[in-house]
């Protein structure tokens, strides 16, 4: 076991787990961290500041329906469907959002902005619950500070 191992106090088999979970924190993070860097160039080029207020209000809104709707679907789809199907739907999304962007609509730009928040809540749910999902309740104790580490290192990038 090496230095690393023993100050984080990761256990003998649980290496190839945590370097899994804490690159993926760390790649869908960093994902949406440049993303969402991107969607804010064009909504502040395209749109202004001036509208920040109402889409705060919008974002938040909206957020909160679609919490309200993934607590349903994680009921009614159970945990590992929803934490597998989840990215899919989010990368079609993104998919049709960046189609629309080529026909230089305005509309796309507060759209764009909100699905962030989707997108950021759809993330850390599902990586969150995926973690939870693979560790029991004593390593999540030791291991979770670990992972969130991750994620918020690929934030920062």
């Amino acid at each position: 076991m090496g230095l690393a191992s023993r100050a984080l106090r990761i256990r003998e088999g649980e290496g190839r787990t945590v370097t899994i979970v804490v690159a993926l924190m760390f790649v869908s993070m960093a994902a949406i961290a440049v993303g969402e860097s991107g969607i804010d160039a064009l909504f502040f080029d395209r749109i202004g500041t001036q509208a920040l207020p109402l889409m705060y209000l919008l974002q938040a809104g909206a957020t909160f329906v679609a919490m309200i709707g993934l607590t349903g679907i994680l009921g009614r789809l159970g945990p590992r469907r929803t934490y597998m199907t989840a990215p899919v739907v989010l990368g079609g999304v993104v998919l049709a959002e960046r189609a629309v962007l080529l026909t230089d609509v305005r509309w796309i730009y507060p759209v764009l902005w909100v699905t962030v928040a989707f997108a950021m809540l759809g993330q850390g749910i599902g990586l969150w619950g995926a973690a939870g999902a693979i560790v029991d309740t004593r390593q999540a104790k030791r291991l979770f500070p670990i992972f969130g580490a991750g994620g918020i290192l690929g934030s920062a990038e």
